[in-house]
């Protein structure tokens, strides 16, 4: 593994960032669940401005939907290019483009363009902008104008949106595909679970290509839910968005504890009626109701190393001040402020003495064992509270106090259009199916399944 600047590379991620910021290739990666696309992303771009940073405003970083755009701090390629979904004659689409000064700008200075989920760009888009990048940029004889491409996701996820019955035209089926991406890169190895027959399982699921012995073993995970107090509740997946707004507000008037509300803090420079349409397609809501006992889903990747990824479960165990100064970093902290007003450290072995702070105050050691901190009462943050949850993850239980984070869309300048700051994460699970189910969340090793 190889380290850059603090995160971590497996070495086909660093293949990738090589080929991007040394070879300056144009490649598209992708890979199942699990095997450090996002990672990998995040580290590219930092790269790449790093790289670039006496060019001027030259990266551009996009996403195919406006929560994609925002997770990774950028804008939709529709909004990017000023393309009018409804536009679809080239010659019609420059001339609104050359009108659109900021855009025409983009289009011309940009000389790394970055877009992530691509599996929801139409093949017809795809091709649009590779002719618009030739004309607008003058370099009709360069694939996508000169520009490179730096293009990620997984056509095996959500297709393009279309009409009725239309069959879906995925980008990579496009000619301007072929002549403007020049490396694809497959990343292997999963990250997020350990359990190598798992993800053998898995992979057939996703190709659809599913052995007998692959379908009983699936059959064989439809077992009773277990019941017991101890236990996650079952994640329900419902086809509307609605409905799971419905069942959440149903689950958490069931839980009798007293209510800890967050209301985003939310800003930018973009006119009032934009920026609330931005921050309404942003993935965390503006307010967000908790209780000791909820359920709760991370929607942003935190710690991969240890589990902490978008999709973690995890049951809060109560409310914490955190520790530190005002101008400490880090969402996620393994020390909170006890009720007694005194530090505790919050870990997998200390779940019950997290919950309910001892007399005595205690903080990690350079072993990891948790030591006396000489009984002195500890700075905190804020007059807020924070949910001290302990997620379920692959490896294990990891207890944590989860804090506020940012979430933020850019201009291709670096102007913040809109900006939330909010817990990162929402009560219960939020998902789409086209039918409804309980699952069951827990973690079952594939051996289990054999025996």
């Amino acid at each position: 593994m190889a380290k850059t600047q603090d995160v971590f590379l497996s070495d086909e991620q660093r293949k990738v960032l090589r080929m991007v910021v040394e070879e300056e290739k144009s490649v598209f990666f992708t890979g199942s669940a699990g095997t450090g696309k996002s990672l990998l992303l995040r580290a590219i771009i930092e790269a790449l401005r790093k790289k670039h940073a006496k060019k001027g405003d030259c990266i551009s970083v996009t996403a195919s939907t406006g929560m994609a755009a925002t997770n990774i701090g950028g804008m939709t390629i529709h909004a990017w290019g000023a393309i009018a979904p409804t536009v679809t004659d080239i010659d019609n689409l420059i001339k609104c483009i050359r009108t659109a000064k900021p855009a025409l700008q983009r289009w011309k200075n940009t000389r790394v363009l970055i877009i992530d989920e691509v599996s929801m760009v139409d093949g017809h888009l795809f091709e649009r902008l590779a002719t618009l990048a030739t004309r607008l940029r003058k370099k009709t004889t360069k694939p996508f104008g000169g520009i490179q491409l730096v293009v990620t996701g997984d056509f095996f996820q959500l297709p393009p949106v279309t009409k009725g019955n239309e069959v879906p035209f995925f980008a990579f089926e496009s000619e301007a595909w072929k002549t403007c991406i020049q490396h694809t890169v497959v990343l292997n190895k999963v990250f997020r679970q350990k359990d190598n027959k798992f993800v053998d399982l898995l992979n057939e699921l996703r190709h659809g290509s599913l052995s007998e012995s692959t379908t009983a073993a699936f059959r064989a995970l439809s077992r009773p839910l277990d019941s017991s107090p101890t236990s996650l509740p079952p994640t329900e997946l419902y086809p509307l968005r609605h409905e799971v707004d419905r069942s959440n507000i149903s689950r958490l008037a069931a839980i009798k504890t007293r209510i800890f509300a967050y209301t985003a803090r939310d800003s930018g420079s973009a006119p009032l009626e934009r920026r609330k349409t931005v921050l309404a397609g942003m993935v965390v809501p503006e307010k967000v109701n908790l209780k000791v006992g909820a359920q709760v889903m991370l929607v942003r990747n935190v710690d991969d190393r240890r589990g902490l990824v978008n999709g973690a479960v995890g049951c809060i165990l109560g409310f914490y001040h955190a520790l530190g100064s005002k101008a400490a970093d880090g969402v996620v902290r393994d020390v909170a402020i006890g009720n007694d007003g005194k530090p505790i450290f919050c870990g997998g072995e200390l779940v019950q003495s997290a919950a309910t702070p001892e007399k005595e105050n205690l903080k990690p050691s350079s072993s990891g064992k948790p030591v006396s901190t000489g009984g002195k009462a500890a700075e905190k943050i804020s007059d807020e509270k924070y949910p001290l949850v302990e997620f379920l993850t692959g490896d294990g239980k990891v207890t944590v106090l989860v804090t506020r984070d940012e979430f933020r869309v850019e201009d291709n300048e670096g102007n913040v259009l809109a900006r939330r700051v909010q817990v990162r994460f929402l009560f219960e699970s939020r998902a789409r199916t086209a039918v409804h189910a309980h699952i069951d969340t827990s973690y079952p090793r594939m051996g289990d399944l054999y025996t």
